[in-house]
This record gives structure tokens, C-alpha cells and sequence, in this order.
């Protein structure tokens, strides 16, 4: 299939110089280069974020939620755990 593309000069003598040291025309480069892009994509995967979820307040153990209560709260006892 022929196909029309607009592509910046610099980048054409760059293509037109590697296929010259490669002993291959252009065209070969290009198709090459979309090729790896192609491949590329299908190939790549989505970060995914593990599922770090917790069962929540009622699931602490009571002596814990004891202990955050006597310390002011839950945001106090995290802003706590950042002093040295």
C-alpha cells in the first residue's frame, strides 16, 4: 500500500544517511523504524496498582483502635510517626 507522509527534512537525510551506512534504501528504514513502534505498542503493558486495601476501622483490633483514640486520633498518631 502507498501511503503519503509529511516528514521534516532533518529527519530525512538522518534516514537517508543510516540507510546508506546500512546498505539498505529508505524506505527499508522507515518500515523498520514503524515496525519497532508497532511492536513496541502491542507489547507494552499497563501499569496496574496492586489492590492495597484494607478491611477499615472496624477490623483493627481493639487495643489498637484503643490506642489511637488515647493519642489524639488517627491524624495525630500519623503526623506523630513523622517526628524524630
Amino acid at each position: 500500500m502507498k501511503t503519503t507522509f509529511d516528514i521534516p527534512e532533518p529527519l530525512v537525510k538522518e534516514i537517508k544517511r543510516i540507510a546508506r551506512e546500512r546498505g539498505v534504501t529508505a524506505r527499508a528504514v522507515v518500515q523498520q523504524a514503524l515496525t519497532r513502534v508497532v511492536e513496541e505498542a502491542r507489547s507494552e503493558q499497563r501499569f496496574r496498582l496492586p489492590d492495597a486495601s484494607v478491611a477499615g476501622w472496624d477490623a483493627m483490633a481493639p487495643e489498637a483502635r484503643s490506642h489511637v483514640d488515647q493519642n489524639g486520633g488517627l491524624h495525630a498518631l500519623v503526623l506523630k510517626s513523622y517526628e524524630r
